[in-house]
């Protein structure tokens, strides 16, 4: 087969479980048809499982097998695409590096030659420096705490279908943060639950302290014999231009003010964060923002965020970047905005909230310019002339 997009999952790994899916079936669905529309023909869509719980090192070598599983199965590319999101799009811009991050080297953990197939990597909403939010007191008391494993156990369950009583529940938050987010106790649900997992996830939150990040960045060299464009998405939460202004849930409100970093040691390293923060006014001047019109970016600085990871921190900036490493997209919404979790009708009766409830504006008109955008980047990538295969969506466990 031609060309297989892969997307990859970030935080607690799943790609589904129960009625609960990583990316929103319209993601897939998405970029399925804005390919088709850009290319004439159909493009195979595929949602991979990473191990949760994992540190970077485990999930690197974990993305090469899934991939590596998948093409016996059905079929060897020519060309691969990596979309990963938050995590996910850190392993996917890891495999660029010369060196892979444990001791074996790439023969031995990339045999198929998949890192030679790349050709497109887009990372949305990657905490390729870390994440500010690594440092919040109340990421510590789970760090700290002496329930860590039973607090994963019951959090998965709390994100993945609200499988618990109230009571229990509220047994999770008081391990949790107790005194820290006092005012969302009452009102769990799966945002809730998806944040409690996040920083209950210990292996993989010390990899991605930014202490951990800058370390691994700064020992990292693009590889530029790979033929891949590297194309990355940020996040910001956005604020309403005007009245009434919309003031965010309290629970977006604690994540967004912890992951800002305010008054505390958030160390990154100034050369880079005045790339990152001219970069990013740069893709506001230049039309590369997406937004409601009505909606605009908090500010511009090192603090920005989208209530999980620090927008600045998002890009990669390699020190020697390849020739067509870009910022692809600047979007104005949260971590889950981006993955299809926003308010919207799923009928004309039900109204589904959205997780992280930000106040950003994203509605299905950002979404869906988002996944084009990103549709396009991708379709640049593939000679015009090869030919249709036939093939369909999937996701694969």
């Amino acid at each position: 087969m031609s060309d297989i997009v892969f997307l990859t999952p970030g935080f607690l790994g799943f790609e589904r479980f129960n009625n609960f899916s990583y990316f929103d079936a319209r993601v897939l669905a998405a970029l399925r048809a804005a390919l088709q529309t850009i290319l004439g023909r159909a493009v195979q869509v595929v949602a991979l499982n990473t191990r949760p719980s994992s540190q970077l090192e485990i999930r690197q070598a974990e993305l090469l097998k899934n991939i590596r599983d998948f093409e016996s199965r059905f079929g060897r590319a020519d060309r691969i695409h990596l979309i990963g999101h938050s995590t996910g799009g850190v392993d996917a811009a890891l495999l660029l590096n010369t060196r892979p991050l444990g001791v074996l080297p790439w023969s031995d953990l990339d045999p198929t030659g998949i890192r030679q197939r790349l050709r497109t990597v887009i990372p949305i909403a990657a905490p390729q420096w870390g994440t500010c939010l690594t440092l919040a007191p109340f990421v510590r008391v789970v760090r700290e705490s002496p329930f860590k494993r039973p607090l994963r156990t019951l959090t998965r369950a709390v994100t993945l279908g609200r499988l618990l009583s109230r009571a229990a529940r509220s047994f999770v938050m008081d391990q949790f943060a107790k005194s820290a987010l006092s005012d969302v106790v009452a009102d769990l649900g799966e945002a809730a639950g998806y944040v409690i997992g996040v920083l209950a996830d210990l292996a993989l939150l010390d990899n991605l302290r930014p202490n951990e990040m800058i370390e691994l960045r700064q020992r990292s060299v693009r590889d530029t014999t790979l033929n891949v464009r590297l194309a990355s998405v940020v996040t910001a939460a956005g604020i309403r231009i005007g009245e009434p202004p919309y003031r965010p849930e309290p629970l977006f409100r604690t994540l967004y003010d912890a992951t800002a970093g305010e008054g505390i040691d958030c160390p990154m390293p100034p050369a880079i964060g005045e790339r990152a923060v001219t970069a990013l006014k740069q893709a506001l001047r230049d039309g590369r923002c997406i937004s409601d019109q009505a909606v605009q970016p908090r500010t511009v600085d090192l603090c920005v965020n989208d209530g999980i990871v620090n927008t600045a921190r998002q890009l990669v900036l390699f020190d020697e970047p390849a020739p067509g490493d870009e910022l692809l997209a600047f979007a104005i919404a949260d971590h889950l905005d981006v993955i299809g979790f926003y308010a919207r009708f799923r009928t004309p009766d039900y109204v589904d909230a959205g997780l992280l409830l930000s106040g950003s504006g994203w509605t299905d008109e950002q979404f869906y310019e988002l996944y084009t955008r990103i549709a396009r980047c991708v379709s640049e990538q593939i000679p015009s002339s090869t030919p249709t295969d036939g093939i369909n969506n999937s996701r694969v466990a």
